[in-house]
């Protein structure tokens, strides 16, 4: 699929985003680039606006919110940068009640707009898929409701999580969807995140596992990351040149090890349940892995960081958001065809 198809096709449906009929092809490529950063920073930028509003610091919160309608403006969300301007207005004036208000809907209304991003994403990457088109599309969207289940749950929102649980219900596993309700039920908010993401890893492994075709010769790459729009690039940009296996969780990826002689693996640090760090130190407890390179992705370049993981294996790094030239770059250094 071309850029341009992806503009046409999917940008137009993300809900509050609003395409000038007139966009180049080079300009989609950019607004697209702009969503991927949009999605890796939408609720961090959230959680700082909500803080600084608690501050009651109102030059620093208008400078996040300025800040904040660039990245909106860059995406064209016409009706969250609407949004802003009202509540930029409420700063202005004072009128914190009514400034608290808009900004908590704001704050849920950005992270919204992130999950319906990725979603446009992950369907850019169904297009070509082997499963049959309305199969695909079906898996997609389950996992992208199922993503926003999991931060309700996380957030403690649990009738907002039982809410959408209801709506899925009909085309989701009956049984697990039934297990979800039965834990929020007994706030057993644990279990409940746990049957979520199983189910996210048997839609995720059945939609993007299978993206690479079985091509005789190809090296073998395994890359796990709980994001299925990171997963989406990396299939993208390896899948001429490697059999890329792309699973979304640790627990996913050890049912891979032995199963496949993987020749490198990239490896989200930061994921529920099994983390990158823990994930590493099982692929190197097995005797074939040992000296098997791992290149981590991670936000977070501290020192600290950086140190446990590379006592724990690491081989190198590729520091988010993430450049399709430093994917293939760092690839190749390592396995190269």
């Amino acid at each position: 699929m071309n850029v341009k198809d992806f503009g046409i096709k999917h940008l137009n449906t993300i809900p509050g985003v609003l395409l000038p009929n007139d966009i180049s092809i080079m300009k989609i490529e950019e607004v697209t680039n702009n969503m991927a950063h949009l999605i890796d920073v939408a609720q961090s930028v959230s959680t700082q606006l909500l803080e600084t509003f608690a501050q009651d610091n109102r030059d620093l919160l208008m400078a996040h919110l300025n800040d904040t309608q660039t990245m909106l403006s860059a995406v064209y969300a016409r009706k969250l940068m609407i949004d802003l301007d009202r509540i930029m207005d409420h700063v202005k004036q004072g009128n914190r009640s009514k400034c608290e208000a808009l900004l908590e809907r704001f704050a849920s209304e950005l992270l919204s707009l992130s999950i319906a991003t990725q979603k446009a994403m992950l369907s850019t990457s169904l297009d070509s898929n082997e499963l049959a088109p309305s199969e695909a599309a079906a898996n997609a969207a389950i996992i992208s409701d199922l993503s926003a289940i999991k931060y309700l749950i996380d957030n403690a929102e649990y009738a907002r999580a039982f809410e959408m649980i209801e709506v899925i219900r009909g085309i989701a596993c009956f049984d697990k969807t039934s297990q979800i309700k039965s834990f929020l039920k007994s706030f057993n908010r644990d279990e409940a995140l746990a049957v979520v993401q199983s189910m996210i890893d048997e839609l995720a492994l059945k939609t993007l596992g299978n993206k690479a075709s079985l091509v005789t010769g190809k090296k073998k790459v395994l890359a796990v990351d709980d994001r299925p729009e990171i997963l989406t690039v990396l299939s993208d940009v390896l899948k001429d040149e490697y059999h890329i296996f792309c699973v979304p969780s640790g627990e996913a990826a050890v049912r891979v090890l032995d199963k496949h002689d993987i020749r490198m693996f990239i490896l989200d640090i930061e994921m529920p349940n099994m983390n990158g760090l823990e994930l590493a130190t099982i692929i190197k407890s097995r005797p074939q892995y040992a000296k098997v390179p791992i290149v981590f992705l991670t936000g977070n370049a501290t020192k600290k960081y950086l140190y446990e993981a590379i006592s724990v294996g690491a081989s190198d790094f590729i520091v988010k958001p993430i450049v399709r030239e430093n994917i293939i770059f760092k690839v190749r250094q390592y396995i190269p065809n």
